[in-house]
This record gives C-alpha cells, structure tokens and sequence, in this order.
C-alpha cells in the first residue's frame, strides 16, 4: 500500500514541492530584506528613541506594508491541498474504476482507507507545518504595529494553516465520496470551505475573544 499511494500521488507531491519551492524563492528574500531594514530603519533609530525612531517606522511600514496583501493569497493555500489532495483521493479511484481491482487485492476497504488517507494526512501535515513555519518567520518584521492575533495574521501562521489544511482535506475527501465525480468533489469542496472559513471569521471568532480572559481585561480597564 505504502509503493501504491507513492506510484499514486508521487506526481501531485512534485507539484506541491515545487509549488513550496516557488513560495519561498519570493518569502525567502523579501524575508531577509525586511529584516535588513527593520535593523537599519528602527533598531538602529529607535535605540535612542526619539522623533528618528518614528520616522524610521513609518519608513519601514511604507516600504512594505504592500506585501500585506500577499495575506489574501496565502489564505488560499489550505483550500488548494483540499481540492487537489482531499477531492480526488476517493473521487478519482471511482470514477476511473480502480477501486475495484484494488479492493480485490487481498486488502480490504477499511485497510485501504486508513492507509492512504494515513500517509497523505501526514504528508500533507508536514507541508502545511513548514509552510506555517516559513509564513510566520517572513511575517515577524511587518507586526512592528501590529499584533499576531489580528485575522490576517494569525490565519497564516504556525500551527493554524495545518489545522485549515486537514480540514479542507478532510472535506474534499468527504465530498469524493459523496461525489464519486473528482470535478464535482472539487466544485463543492470549493464554496463549503469559503463558507466554513467565513463562518469562523465572522462568528466564531468573535464570539470566543469576548468570552476569553484577554477580552474581559480589556473592557475592566476601559470602563
């Protein structure tokens, strides 16, 4: 089963590698340069303190408050592991009508479930722990102002992008087996993950900084 799911998906995981090759060619030198001028602009300035210092972090935040944007599309990135690792991992079996030679190999189809989904979860955990690593160390110097926690921020860092990645796995491979169909497994992986994230930012979220300790804090020493 481990040579199978290798001969299956070894293609696929090329294709992410080098999509996370890609990633760091642009996160990797920008990250550097960010941190050369954060030393420059602010700590260099800021060690005296004083108007210098200010002007300093402004000059930083409008160099590269732009890269900022790039969070829009670094949100993407657990939704393309649930349409392009999750939607197929059943869908495409059934749909090309493997599934029935190799439920007649002598494994059965729990057997074969928990071992592909097994070795591509953790595969797929690893990446998305790496990922999160490398986002959260290009990150640092842009929250000069800002704190870790604000949306944008900490949807991409650390341990985050691997919970949303084995989500949205974890949804593209039930919708392949709803929908043994690999094009429409990933037609409704699609909008349940937007909506499942919207429902975390807008309600979720929310709800649970006002019950945290953090926010009971706040509002004492506001009133």
């Amino acid at each position: 089963m481990i040579w199978l799911t290798w001969r299956q998906h070894r293609k696929q995981g090329l294709y992410t590698l080098l999509g996370l090759v890609a990633l760091a060619a642009f996160i990797v030198p920008t990250g550097l340069a960010m941190r050369r001028d954060l030393d420059r602009l602010v700590g260099q300035r800021c060690a005296t303190g004083g108007e210098l210092c200010d002007r300093g972090v402004n000059q930083f935040i409008d160099t590269y408050s732009p890269l900022l944007h790039v969070s829009v599309l670094l949100l993407a990135v657990p939704l393309l592991f649930g349409l392009f690792w999750g939607a197929p991992l059943v869908a495409r079996e059934i749909e090309q009508d493997t599934h029935r030679m190799i439920w007649t190999q002598g494994i059965s189809r729990r057997h074969w479930a928990w071992t592909k989904t097994g070795l591509l979860g953790g595969a797929v955990a690893v990446l998305a722990a790496g990922y999160g690593w490398g986002i959260s160390w290009w990150y640092a110097p842009l929250q000069i102002r800002e704190s870790r926690f604000t949306e944008v921020f900490f949807d991409v860092q650390g341990v985050v992008p691997v919970g949303y990645t084995l989500f949205a796995v974890a949804l593209g491979l039930y919708a392949g087996t709803l929908l043994p169909k690999v094009m429409s497994a990933m037609a409704v992986t699609l909008p349940a993950y937007i909506a499942a994230r919207l429902a975390v930012g807008m309600y979720a979220r929310p709800a649970s900084w006002r019950r945290s300790p953090a926010a009971s804090r706040s509002t004492t020493t506001s009133t």
